[in-house]
């Protein structure tokens, strides 16, 4: 390929990535400015998911392992479904203790999981 549309992918991969990292500034700053808000809701889907990550410590490389799940709770005010990121590290209780249908208390901070209170377990 000639030189100019290797500088061309190169204008293009930088230009997604500047992109991609202002939306997530956005995000992390619109989610800041938002109040803790809370809300009765139920659990619709469970998902957990592991992501890896390669990374160079003093000289080695390693796999950094992050476990997180994808919970799907349908707002019981206005029936509306919303899709969340739980970090393992932000659970009070092992997820695996409740289960689709479960009812409670969801707190978000703008988009950002805060916490889920099990108000009753469904057997």
């Amino acid at each position: 390929m000639p030189p100019t549309i290797w500088i061309i992918v190169m204008f293009v991969f930088a230009g997604v990535f500047i992109v991609c990292a202002t939306m997530g500034v956005a995000e992390w700053v619109r989610n800041n400015k938002q109040p803790q808000r809370s809300t009765e809701a139920r659990i619709v889907a469970i998902d957990d998911r592991d992501s890896k990550e390669f990374v160079k410590t003093g000289g080695r490389y390693s796999y950094n392992l992050t476990r997180h799940y994808l919970v799907a709770f349908e707002l019981l005010s206005t029936g509306a479904k919303i899709n969340v990121r739980v970090p393992v590290s932000k659970l009070e209780f092992p997820f695996s203790m409740v289960k689709e249908r479960d009812t409670g208390t969801l707190t978000l901070k703008g988009t950002r999981y805060i916490s889920f209170r099990v108000s009753n377990l469904v057997d």
